[in-house]
């Protein structure tokens, strides 16, 4: 039976309607974006293809052999498909496909003589698997991929019309009378390799042009045993048969369109949620009185008030800012104060990282430092701190590195330093946290860590725990402190959770 009147129909659809499509939509089809689910549907057909074509033996008092070989035309077929990520290297799809087909059947053997009968079969095909996309054009929307999927096929023959009258005969049916056979039917398992191109016709549609090839070893196990059931019918005798395993392959060709159902979003960029910027510390009234003493020229009485301010609060950068300069000019002729000054800038510098007149006068004061002393009573390193390094994940896990150097020792030699840290979410609101080994604690906004060590220079890996994990950037700030200096040195990073 010739279908491909059928087939030529199908071709000129598809060309009319990529002809209707406007001749700028390639263009169109750049996208930033990738395809997260596609819909497609294909026409094809399915080349000849052999259903059988082995000897089957059968068995009772006798037995006997017959050549059984059944040759299916071309098979027009309807294809449907849903694929997700088609454009990424590695996707998925689902399939369903129905062909259709004549087929051509030559039996011979035993008393009956050969036969041969044209009858129709019908075919289910449905497919899971991957897709590995091998090239690529217009911007990712056109590309070439190779597909490969476990297969489910289900046959229907329809044998209304004649089967193989020699195995009834053989067996005791009558001769003579016309003989009703029912359909065969069975399922089974197969293979599917094959590739596919898509260029693309618009933002959301393509053309889809493919070949595929499908493994199928013939289930010869339901069919015999179909067989010896029909036989058993026709004759009241009942046979063994035998079918000799055989696999088969059903190339095909295929050209259809699919649409663009959704894309993939773009991805956010893990920027910063900083809160506003601190608005400078008023100075206070000590220092705004050390001023003034100062500008009397009553430089012990300002130094002594600013040393009493920085006790009383030593997180006091304008405080700190007036000393340093303070203590860095009468350092310049006094040796004796040097290593004072040198202390009070550290922490200066720390308080005030931005002004100018601290850092001038912090390089001055270590370069006076280096020349007048010796390699062995060189100065001790500065305080430093690493820049922070965070991830987290969509279950409020923060996993946080950070490092620091040059931290002061107590009197007995130990280094003691707090590690102190915030988290901000995209609203600039603080998250409440806590470690994550620290069930038994409730969470807090700012979490206060102090360790204790034998080297000035530290790295810490700290896993925390975030109260709630809002998807979006976020920023966590980090503070490190010598206990023994009362340096503090504070670092911020961005991080996003998905």
């Amino acid at each position: 039976m010739n279908r491909s009147p059928r087939i030529r129909v199908c071709g000129l659809f598809l060309v009319a309607l990529a002809g209707l499509l406007p001749a700028h939509s390639v263009a169109r089809a750049q996208e930033t974006q990738q395809p997260r689910w596609t819909i497609g549907f294909d026409i094809g057909t399915m080349l000849p293809a052999w259903l059988y074509n082995e000897r089957v033996t059968a068995l009772m008092d006798t037995s006997f052999d017959t050549a059984y070989s059944e040759r299916i035309h071309l098979a027009p077929m309807l294809r449907g498909v849903l694929r997700y990520r088609p454009q990424s290297d590695f996707g998925g799809f689902l399939s369903v496909e129905h062909a259709f087909a004549g087929t051509d059947a030559r039996f011979s053997g035993g008393r009956g003589g050969q036969q041969q009968i044209e009858r129709d079969v019908r075919i289910w095909t449905f497919a899971a698997g991957l897709s590995v996309r091998i090239g690529r054009w217009a911007n990712g929307a056109g590309g070439l991929e190779y597909v490969i999927a476990p297969v489910l096929t289900h046959h229907t023959l329809d044998l209304s019309n004649g089967h193989r009258d020699v195995f009834a005969t053989e067996f005791g049916a009558p001769q003579g009378t016309p003989l009703h056979w029912r359909s065969r039917s069975w399922t089974g398992w197969g293979f599917a390799v094959g590739a596919t191109a898509r260029f693309p016709l618009a933002r959301d549609l393509g053309l889809r042009v493919g070949v595929h090839n499908l493994v199928l070893p013939v289930a010869t196990g339901a069919m015999a045993s179909q067989e010896a059931d029909e036989v058993r019918r026709l004759s009241g005798r009942q046979a063994l048969f035998s079918y000799r395993s055989y696999t088969t392959h059903y190339p095909s060709i295929q050209i259809g369109v699919d649409y663009v159902l959704s894309r993939v979003p773009p991805r956010a960029e893990a920027i910063a949620a900083l809160p506003p910027p601190a608005r400078p510390a008023e100075v206070s009234a000590e220092t705004r009185a050390a001023r003034e003493m100062l500008a009397r020229g009553d430089t012990a009485a300002a130094a002594d008030a600013l040393r009493a301010r920085v006790r009383n609060a030593p997180d006091d950068a304008s405080a700190w800012r007036d000393l340093a300069l303070l203590l860095a000019a009468d350092a310049e002729a006094n040796p004796a104060i040097r290593a004072q000054a040198w202390q009070v800038l550290q922490r200066a510098v720390t308080l005030n990282p931005d002004d100018e007149q601290v850092l001038v006068a912090y390089g001055r004061i270590r370069a006076l430092l280096q020349r007048t002393r010796t390699t062995t009573e060189a100065p001790a390193p500065p305080f430093t701190m690493s820049e922070v390094a965070a991830e987290a994940d969509a279950a409020g896990g923060l996993s946080v590195a950070v490092g620091a150097s040059g931290l002061a020792p107590a009197d007995d030699g130990r280094i003691r330093y707090r590690i102190t840290i915030e988290v901000v979410d995209p609203a600039g609101d603080r998250v409440p946290l806590r470690l994550a080994d620290a069930l038994d604690r409730p969470p807090t906004t700012q979490l206060d860590i102090e360790r204790e060590g034998d080297s000035p220079s530290v790295a810490e890996r700290i896993e925390l725990r975030l109260a709630r994990a809002q998807p979006g950037a976020h920023t966590v700030r980090v503070r490190i402190t010598s206990l023994a200096s009362g340096q503090s040195i504070g670092r911020v990073a961005g991080f996003e959770i998905r």
